[in-house]
């Protein structure tokens, strides 16, 4: 750093240079920080270029500010006569977009670069403006909650002081196939920031809406690829997430049957702070803590493309695999609560039925037509379906004494199941043997 002063007594003719070879935030290294600065007198308006270089990338932003005991200067009409006034012009080139991770919300993690000219930024610090345009390259962003990775190649972003809107930019899945966006990071005058952000896919045209397994979230995972849009909105310290969605081929999804829904807390939602400690309210002296984290609501249409496993007992082998249709609406709170609502039909499936004490496993074959009716508990489904097992040769000895013929047989189970672990009832049926019998 070095500073210079002409006049001592009057502190007139101020100059300063500070330079920081590595700035590091949050130990990220940005490079090298330059700043110059000059003024007249401590009173008068200070002209300075902030800098900040490293390899490719480079950050000027270049104008006046306003001390606090700001006296006026005749002759100078393009500096505001207004104390702690300000007015940058910020250019940006090629700029890690990485750095925006420190203001939104963890659900989002943006790689890539950030360029843009001309952006202006003035006003006062307690009600700063900015206008301007912004361009994205090679952009990708994770967001965490569904797992999914998608990629901006370019794109555009308007600036103003209510939103920075990506409006009608596509982003691409790891399938290649893309989506639009519609608005993006909500703020008032860079304060107060939130989302408020769509992504909607292609007019009959699939996307990668959900790649999770079940480390990521134990109660509802799996790959869901369809046709519709996902809704970021809310403040980044509460977030809210909703996905409207039709299902189309490629999905597969996993509903686990057996837990406890009461001591689920869906941790993957939550941020690495789940809560905060705000002011205390009308003078008192407690601290209340406020929740943090993200709620998301799935409406989900289910077609026939789309695979299905419910699964009664992970351990065992002991689940449900099938196609079929409804309409199902999942709910993950930041509390933990999760909920679904709907019903689902079956049109083609197998279930393994499984006898845990003996270590017996059959193959079913369901029969179309069954259903699965959640009505908010997703551990207690209700869950009416036939199965029918073939194939089984048997003697018929045991079911009539006088004859030892053989006789094949075909098995139906019928299950109806409310508590955690489903019933099952047995029907028997001969419909090879002969009536000689």
């Amino acid at each position: 750093m070095t500073a210079r002063v002409k006049n001592v007594f009057k502190f007139q003719g101020l100059s300063a240079l500070v330079r920081i070879d590595s700035l590091k935030i949050n130990g990220d290294d940005y490079g090298v920080l330059r700043v110059d600065a000059s003024a007249n007198s401590i009173k008068e308006t200070v002209t300075a270029t902030i800098s900040i270089e490293q390899d490719s990338s480079l950050l000027i932003a270049d104008g006046y500010f306003n001390p606090p005991g700001f006296k006026p200067v005749a002759n100078r009409n393009w500096i505001k006569n207004e104390a702690l006034y300000f007015d940058f012009n910020v250019d940006i080139d090629k700029y890690p977009v990485k750095i925006i991770n420190y203001f939104v919300p963890e659900v989002l993690n943006p790689k890539g670069s950030l360029s843009a000219s001309g952006v202006r930024v003035f006003g006062v610090p307690s009600k700063p403006e900015i206008f301007g345009k912004a361009t994205v390259s090679n952009v990708e962003f994770t967001i965490k909650p569904l797992q999914v990775t998608y990629r901006i190649p370019e794109g555009q972003v308007a600036i103003n002081n209510r939103i920075f809107d990506a409006k009608d930019t596509w982003v691409y899945d790891r399938f290649n196939n893309k989506a639009q966006v519609d608005g993006g990071i909500t703020h008032n005058h860079l304060k107060e920031f939130g989302l408020d952000l769509t992504i909607r896919t292609e007019r009959g045209r699939p996307f990668l809406g959900l790649e999770t397994a079940e480390k990521d979230n134990p109660v509802f995972y799996g790959t869901a690829i369809g046709t519709g849009y996902v809704r970021f909105t809310g403040s980044f310290a509460k977030p809210e997430l909703y996905v409207n969605a039709t299902t189309t081929n490629g999905t597969h999804m996993y509903l686990p049957m057996t837990g406890k829904a009461s001591s689920k807390t869906v941790n993957f939602i939550n941020f690495t702070k789940p809560t905060i400690e705000t002011a205390p309210q009308n003078g008192g002296t407690e601290t209340v803590k406020e929740l943090r984290g993200l709620n998301m609501e799935f409406d989900v249409e289910i077609t026939p493309v789309a695979k299905m496993d419910v699964v009664f007992d992970r351990a065992w082998g002991d689940l449900l695999q099938g196609t079929g249709n409804g309409k199902m609406k999942v709910i993950l709170t930041r509390e933990g609560r999760f909920d679904i609502y709907g019903d689902y039909t079956v049109v083609t499936g197998n279930y393994l039925f499984t006898l845990m004490n003996i270590g017996l496993n059959k193959p079913f074959i369901v029969e179309p037509g069954g259903t699965i009716t959640w009505g908010g508990d997703p551990y207690q489904a209700v869950i009416n379906i036939n199965a029918t097992y073939f194939g089984l040769s048997t003697s018929v000895y045991s079911f009539i004494s006088e004859y030892l013929a053989a006789a094949t047989n075909d098995v139906g189970s019928c299950q109806k199941q409310r508590p955690r672990v489903p019933d099952h009832a047995i029907d028997w049926a001969a419909p090879q043997a002969r009536h000689s019998l």
